[in-house]
């Protein structure tokens, strides 16, 4: 049988085109995917470190009288590290202050990346 008109329907050479095409669109696709699931991760790692080295610092101020000391712990497989330590006020030669200035410091780590806050806290000294 021969058809004297054109042929309709795709050839194989164009369906292998078409489909290597496709692959393409699939694999840039799932590339873009997978980059913004590894965003969202880093960013969820971000602020959980964030809440923990708020929280630690305002445990540090609000808590137990301040002491210089070092402490460090894991939360939600986030380390972090607390330092306190005094901080020189400059308080003039001689004057008796009443309040006695800290360094509070706080480190958080995770796979890949840290947040580093501080602040300061005032405490009185003892007589």
């Amino acid at each position: 049988m021969r058809h004297s008109g054109p042929v309709a329907g795709f050839g194989l050479l164009e369906s292998i085109m078409a489909l290597a095409a496709l692959a393409l669109v699939a694999v840039v696709s799932f590339e873009l995917f997978a980059g913004a699931a590894r965003g969202a991760r880093a960013v969820d790692f971000h602020q959980r470190a964030l809440l923990i080295a708020e929280a630690r610092l305002a445990e540090a101020a609000l808590g137990e009288p301040l002491a210089p000391g070092e402490m460090a712990g894991t939360s939600d497989g986030i380390a972090w590290t607390r330092t306190i330590r005094r901080h020189d006020s400059g308080v003039a030669p001689g004057a008796a202050p009443l309040l006695q200035l800290f360094e509070i410091d706080v480190t958080a780590r995770w796979p890949g990346g840290r947040i580093e806050l501080a602040r300061l806290a005032a405490a009185p000294i003892a007589r």
